[in-house]
């Protein structure tokens, strides 16, 4: 048992997702956590739990680590499933797991699903371990998308019972459901539920919930590192050419479709615009097919280089109807950046319509052309825009620190003094940390 603070809290985070250089943004934001938690000073041992291709410990600090495990049955095995997300891990139970669950005062799960989530569920019953669960990405919604593809690919030819399957029998939607059943009753297993919105706005709300923000490195995402030289180097982009930038991965599920066929229609009316795409995925050649020398395709781009990346751009343009938190946008922001963005994905971060961004809730490419037109072609507005788009992150969201300590470590403890009936212990108040933007 946790002791007051005679020892560290032991927390083990479950990603049932591989961690490798194309992992998405559910991964890389438990980076930047473990990351901050190694940085700190609080009695926590935390340890990270992911998909690899081989097993094996990678320490960040004494306290904190990631571990990757094989999967025993990875959804990267049947290619009818491989749809461009990542993969994960579809068994029953993942024993070698189960068996390292029991060291652990708390346990956090980050989906509600899969090999990961069903294993943690039956470690809490077997070891009355407290269960955290919170909330990354919107399955559900993928799923909707995804079945689609799958139907389609297995219907081969046959276009007619494809559309019986996704049309009548509305397939697609039925799978969506059945993974909103499943996530609903896996937060009312849990202890806590961590989402990131207003808790009423969550469907399955329960009664121990709070919001699991999303941090920003402003001194690394900064104005200050805004550098063409390498453009013009590399591709050919000179000064004048303005750029509009997409980051994440080429996938119809970003809504990168969207952005592509809104630069076409621009750059076929003869404005001097490229598409600067900063990710791996399956669109990349319908990209360049549609663009070609006006689509600068990056690939996967290292962290350092992408903060170079966006301060080079004129623009953020993120379609992405279906994110929880995309934090592709917050460091757009802390770049400077304008940022166009769906309601249903980065909208949640434009403090206001047209102050330090654009959300557009029409999926017409003339619409989203329209407003790239306009704004990149008012350089005074851009400016300042971006300028209220870097001062609105620093105002309104956290540090990755600030992340750990205000928002996990207090509700790990809690859970921990709650699953014990030692409330009367509880002290909410997370040690004190203060932001430093230089």
């Amino acid at each position: 048992m946790l002791d007051g603070e005679m020892r560290s809290l032991r927390v083990g985070v479950l990603v049932d997702l591989e961690r490798c250089d194309t992992a998405g943004g559910h991964v890389k934001c438990w980076e930047r956590i473990a990351e901050a938690a190694a940085r700190l000073d609080v009695p926590l041992d935390l340890t990270i739990h992911v998909q690899g291709r081989k097993a094996g410990t990678q320490e960040l600090a004494p306290n904190v680590r990631f571990v990757a495990r094989r999967p025993v049955l990875s959804t990267g095995r049947w290619r009818t499933l491989d749809v461009g997300a990542d993969h994960t891990d579809l068994a029953p139970i993942h024993p070698g797991l189960l068996r390292d669950l029991a060291r652990y005062d708390v346990i956090h799960t980050t989906d509600a699903y899969f090999a990961y989530a069903r294993t943690a569920h039956l470690a809490s019953q077997l070891w009355n371990k407290p269960l955290v669960t919170s909330v990354h990405t919107d399955t559900p919604s993928y799923t909707r998308l995804y079945a689609e593809r799958i139907l389609r690919r297995l219907c081969g030819g046959s276009q007619r019972l494809a559309n019986w399957l996704i049309n009548n029998r509305r397939l697609p939607e039925k799978f969506a459901d059945g993974m909103l059943r499943k996530l609903k009753r896996h937060m009312r297993r849990a202890d806590w539920t961590l989402v990131g919105a207003q808790p009423e706005e969550e469907a399955g709300a329960s009664h121990h919930m709070s919001i699991l923000r999303r941090g920003v490195d402003i001194v690394h995402f900064t104005p200050a590192r805004r550098n063409r030289d390498w453009l013009a180097q590399a591709h050919g982009i000179g000064p004048q050419i303005k750029v509009a930038l997409f980051v994440g991965r080429l996938d119809e599920g970003k809504g990168v479709r969207l952005f592509t066929s809104a630069l076409k229609r621009l750059i076929d009316a003869g404005e001097d615009v490229v598409g600067l795409y900063a990710g791996r995925g399956k669109e990349r050649d319908w990209i360049a097919g549609q663009l070609g020398t006006r689509a600068i395709l990056l690939g996967q781009v290292d962290r350092d280089r992408l903060a170079d990346v966006y301060a080079a751009a004129d623009l953020f343009v993120f379609p992405s109807e279906i994110e929880i938190s995309p934090n592709v946008v917050l460091e757009a922001q802390a770049s400077g950046l304008v940022s166009l963005v769906a309601p249903g994905g980065g909208g949640r971060f434009v403090a206001q319509h047209g102050l330090d961004g654009f959300v557009i809730g029409s999926r017409d490419p003339n619409v989203w052309a329209e407003q790239i037109a306009a704004i990149l072609s008012d350089d005074a507005r851009r400016q300042v825009m971006g300028a209220t788009a870097r001062a609105e992150v620093e105002r309104r969201h956290p540090s990755w620190e600030q992340v750990v300590l205000e928002d996990l470590y207090p509700i790990w403890r809690r859970a921990c003094a709650q699953r014990q009936g030692n409330m009367e212990n509880y002290v909410p108040a997370a040690p004190a940390y203060s932001r430093s933007t230089s």
